[in-house]
């Protein structure tokens, strides 16, 4: 008889809960190995176009490579958005999409001011410090309480900041311009995590990444034309090279979130910071010494102490979505 003690096939079973969590480790760790590929990509394309700013810095104003990034991610953007029908573009918040534009702006022109003036690993190592300043911005703009371990790891991270800052090392400046213009780039970025958290309820990714291009594209124009120097034929392909390279990486940032944890990709976005120190040191020259090594050290361990708290506590963390 079917189904006997003594023959016919065992009854069936529905798989155990021991299996299904099993699976769900299984697919989650697959997750994340696939999101960390894409952000190890996504850092060493960002180090790639930091380097081609870097190289091109030496004979073109920094607010030129800007314009050139601007116009090559609004060129590959737009059409892309259009297919969309356009819905990118109509949005009811256009007021803090334009605040976001201007921060952006401001960011990147930070940014690669610092780049083409101080040592890669010096400004990457000081643009990790905006994952420091989301303490307080989101005390002020998201009503967040934030503890006493976030308020430590924000003073002692700074503490590293200062460190490369130095100063009083340069003489009547006191710190490098490019150096305080990295810092101010990286309360920046914090302020479009900020608007991001906001943004993220009702806008897409696409129409939070279009409207910091295009004005970026608008406000760089006509400083960029006062400042203009005629690119030779291979200028033009490594500037239009920088811009192909930065958005390929925002989209591999884009990419990795989609697949993997924040709380697994954080960590891994901090090779950025390796590959920046190996090509500083290797193609320009740059070996950093052992107060420059303290201060990113301490900068990315306070930031990466903040991250976990931040995910400790299931607040979202924002894909960084800066030009």
């Amino acid at each position: 008889m079917s189904g006997a003690p003594g023959g016919g096939s065992p009854p069936d079973h529905p798989p155990s809960a021991a299996s299904d969590a099993e699976s769900q480790e299984a697919a989650r760790a697959a997750g994340n190995l696939r999101g960390a590929f894409w952000m190890i990509l996504s850092a060493i394309l960002f180090v790639t176009m930091m380097s081609l700013i870097k190289h091109l810095g030496t004979d073109f104003h920094s607010i030129q490579i800007v314009l050139f990034r601007a116009m090559v991610g609004t060129a590959i953007l737009v059409p892309l958005l259009l297919r969309q029908g356009g819905r990118p573009f109509r949005t009811p918040r256009w007021r803090l999409h334009l605040l976001r534009a201007v921060m952006a702006a401001g960011a990147i022109h930070m940014g690669f001011y610092a780049l083409t003036h101080i040592p890669l690993a010096d400004a990457t190592a000081i643009s990790f410090t905006r994952g420091l300043f989301m303490t307080p911005l989101a005390i002020l703009f998201l009503g967040e309480k934030v503890g006493p371990h976030r308020w430590i790891a924000l003073v002692v991270g700074l503490g590293g900041a200062l460190l490369i800052l130095r100063p009083g090392a340069h003489g009547a400046e006191g710190v490098h311009p490019a150096a305080l213009a990295a810092l101010a780039g990286a309360v920046l970025v914090a302020c479009l995590s900020i608007t991001v958290r906001k943004l993220k309820t009702t806008e897409s990714n696409a129409s939070i990444m279009v409207w910091p291009m295009l004005m970026v594209l608008v406000v760089t124009i006509i400083p960029a034309a006062g400042l203009w120097v005629s690119p030779t034929p291979a200028q033009w392909f490594l500037l239009i090279l920088s811009g192909v390279v930065g958005t390929m990486a925002q989209w591999c940032i884009v990419q990795a979130f989609r697949h993997g944890e924040a709380s697994a990709l954080a960590p891994v976005d901090y090779v950025r910071l390796l590959l920046a120190t190996a090509v500083g040191a290797f193609i320009f020259g740059e070996f950093p010494d052992g107060v420059t090594i303290v201060g990113g050290l301490i900068i990315v361990g306070s930031t990466f102490y903040t991250l976990r708290r931040e995910i400790g506590k299931r607040r979202p963390v924002p894909v960084d979505t800066a030009p």
